[in-house]
């Protein structure tokens, strides 16, 4: 069998692109800085002050869990704490 008959199949995030279907790109930092504020949350951001101005309770939820996948998973203690420091900045 040659090597142009081998199928790899691919797991493509595409939440990403909720995140660029955003009006205002500038609303994530305000979801990083919510992240890492004792008295915000992101679902305060997004679903109840509607900060992303969305207009469905479906595409807040959406945009959250995108927010979180792609800019709010850690790969381990070290890089949350870079991510707050430059966050600080």
């Amino acid at each position: 069998m040659s090597e142009h008959n081998h199928h790899i199949q691919h797991d493509y995030d595409t939440s990403i692109n909720i995140i660029g279907g955003l009006k205002d790109s500038h609303v994530i930092y305000k979801a990083i800085e919510s992240f890492f504020d004792e008295a915000d949350s992101l679902n305060e951001l997004i679903s109840v002050r509607n900060e992303f101005n969305l207009r469905t309770e479906k595409s807040r939820s959406r945009v959250e869990r995108a927010v979180k996948g792609n800019f709010l998973s850690f790969i381990n203690q070290d890089h949350q704490d870079f991510l707050r420091m430059e966050q600080k900045l």
